[in-house]
């Protein structure tokens, strides 16, 4: 039988995490892209067609780096890839805002909404519904006392239950107990 060993150590660090690994997608919910981010006629365009209004608002919402997957990508890209499914649980990618101390808002039903909800680290809408998702937005803006709340739940959460030593600790006895000690 073959056996394999694994090393935790806690202290060990390569180096910090660039907040810019932290960022966000721009993606096709309702009007965010065609008819809202890009609109090379609208009167706030830029010499790109990126409505110069609209990128002042992101900008407000302190993501650290907004990528927008182009090319026919976007034309065949579901945003519930992005996200996982039901089946599969939640997305590393909630941990990851949390990890930033980022507010989400969670327009997934399932394991990610009950997930963002029990940690109160965001907003959960309805699958589809824009209304409610604009909402959120507006929220998140105009109560930066809120949004830095749930961002510092998400960070304590993570903190505490995906930190390297509760993971490390999890991983140590499912490997102890396939190697049947």
């Amino acid at each position: 039988m073959r056996k394999a060993r694994l090393m935790v150590d806690k202290d060990f660090t390569i180096g910090v995490i660039d907040k810019r690994m932290y960022g966000s997608f721009v993606e096709h919910l309702g009007r965010a892209i065609y008819g809202g981010i890009y609109e090379p006629e609208h009167k706030t365009a830029d010499k790109n067609g990126f409505r110069k209004d609209v990128i002042e608002l992101v900008k407000e919402l302190d993501v650290s780096i907004i990528r927008y997957p182009g090319g026919n990508f976007v034309s065949n890209y579901c945003w519930e890839d992005g996200i996982g499914s039901i089946e599969m649980g939640i997305s590393s990618k909630l941990y990851e805002y949390q990890a930033a101390g980022k507010p989400i808002i969670c327009c997934s039903s399932g394991q990610p909404a009950r997930y963002v909800s029990e940690t109160k680290s965001g907003i959960v809408v309805s699958p589809g519904d824009h209304k409610a998702l604009a909402n959120a937005v507006i929220e998140l803006k105009e109560h930066p006392t809120i949004a830095q709340v749930m961002g510092e739940n998400g960070r304590k959460y993570v903190g505490s239950e995906a930190a390297i030593e509760v993971v490390g600790s999890k991983m140590k006895r499912i490997f102890e107990a396939l190697n049947g000690k």
